[in-house]
């Protein structure tokens, strides 16, 4: 059993995490989302946060919206007020994948990765 996640600003990865959801929550991200024509840009940006959480701590997605829910620190981190629900964050993650593609970035700059957006959808 993992344990619970408790926000500490003083650990690195919670430092790394704090960063990213700063950048996430900007208006510059909001913008970009209305570029991308995406609908409901508060959810989607929501399930961005739950999912770099998920892939920080290594937790399932259903556990940790579960462990956001309970949790009022985790709550205040993530700047929200409602309800998560999973079915949401699991329904992003397939569009993400049937849509997106990393690619290998320009080559005079190396490590630089590129991203693609199919506009087939």
């Amino acid at each position: 059993m993992l344990s619970p996640l408790i926000p500490d600003i003083r650990h690195p990865k919670w430092i790394i995490v704090v960063k990213l959801l700063e950048i996430i929550a900007s208006p510059r991200a909001n913008k970009i989302a209305g570029r991308l024509k995406i609908y409901d840009k508060d959810k989607f940006l929501l399930s961005i946060k739950v999912l770099i959480l998920s892939d920080l701590f290594e937790r399932d997605i259903s556990r940790l919206v579960s462990e956001i829910n309970e949790n009022i620190a985790l709550k205040r981190l993530l700047g929200i007020n409602s309800k998560v629900k999973a079915n949401e964050i699991y329904n992003l993650g397939v569009l993400l994948s049937n849509t997106w593609t990393i690619c290998p970035g320009e080559e005079d700059i190396p490590g630089k990765l590129g991203l693609i957006l199919h506009s087939s959808s």
